[in-house]
């Protein structure tokens, strides 16, 4: 048991770190696509639905640098 411990620590460590990177998440394929932002860049959460000022802009003028500003 001793001698696994350090394996399973390390185990544990990774899963982890996959858990917690694993929410930066893009939005709409097609976005992220072009853009390469988070969706907190045009929404006010995470997996929300609801769209900041940059992201009512966004939805306007299709075109990230002139909202961005």
């Amino acid at each position: 048991m001793k001698k696994r411990l350090p394996l399973m620590i390390s185990c544990l460590v990774v899963m982890a770190g996959l858990f917690l990177t694993s929410t930066m998440s893009f939005g709409k394929p097609e976005f992220s696509k072009t853009e390469k932002k988070a969706c907190t860049v045009c929404h006010t959460a995470m997996k929300s639905k609801d769209l900041n000022k940059v992201g009512e802009c966004y939805k306007d003028k299709k075109n990230l640098k002139e909202c961005a500003k």
